[in-house]
């Protein structure tokens, strides 16, 4: 991202592709460029687990994407998405505690919708937005496996020790972008959001990143609150690897 910023600055967007990697989350990479008042955008391929149209198979590509941008003060807008519906790690956790998952999360084997977590994890999953989902994760298969030289397709995660993930890291400089254009320019179409009528029993509306945001202060000033089940597993941990827990 810091390659990418640096060809903003020069000519108004920054693209670099990345191959041979792993995958990783996107926040602190799409946070550098809003921390030059740039807006960060972060792609990457991901596992291939859906299902095309009705054939039952896991070609297709898994975009996960994250973009970012700073406009007013600390406030960071940011949102990240997978390109399917839930984590097939939910279905896991719906599966240990012997609870049906809803028929919009995954297919069963033979591409059937299904309630059954245990089926959820042997099938495809749905894609966000159905074949739109679709589509988007073999456009960013194109961007961040053809383009940059990683794997793609069936490919992807073919060998165990070595996945040879792709990205592609964006970085567009607002004012580069056009003379007229400034930091408070972008923020007018969240301002007029903000604006809008609310509906029957709610008293605002959030941006993408805006509660994360406030969350994230409550808690570098109060602290962290853990459930017990959590605090007992770093306990049991700490424990197991002679590591001091002062929690």
């Amino acid at each position: 991202m810091d390659l990418a910023i640096e060809k903003a600055r020069l000519s108004g967007i920054g693209m670099v592709g990345v191959r041979h990697s792993e995958p990783s989350g996107h926040a602190a990479y799409v946070m550098r460029a809003t921390d030059q008042r740039m807006i960060g955008i972060c792609l990457q391929t991901r596992d291939r687990r859906w299902l095309l149209g009705k054939a039952r198979h896991r070609s297709s590509a898994r975009t996960r994407g994250g973009w970012a941008h700073r406009p007013d003060g600390d406030f960071r807008s940011y949102l990240t998405w997978l390109s399917r519906c839930p984590a097939r790690a939910w279905s896991a956790g719906a599966s240990a505690r012997s609870l049906p998952v809803p028929t919009n999360w995954a297919f069963d084997g033979r591409g059937n919708e299904t309630t059954d977590p245990a089926s959820a994890m042997d099938g495809p999953l749905v894609p966000m937005g159905m074949f739109k989902g679709t589509g988007l994760s073999i456009f960013t298969d194109i961007l961040c496996g053809v383009l940059t030289g990683a794997a793609f397709g069936g490919a992807l995660y073919s060998q165990a020790d070595n996945h040879d993930v792709g990205h592609m890291l964006i970085a567009i400089d607002i004012g580069g972008s056009s003379p007229m254009t400034t930091s408070s320019a972008v923020w007018i179409p969240a301002t007029e959001l903000k604006a809008s009528d609310l509906a029957d029993g709610f008293n605002e509306i959030l941006l993408p990143g805006e509660i994360e945001h406030r969350r994230a202060v409550e808690r570098l000033s109060n602290g962290i609150d853990l459930d017990s089940e959590v605090y007992e597993t770093l306990r049991d941990l700490a424990t197991a690897r002679d590591v001091p827990f002062n929690i």
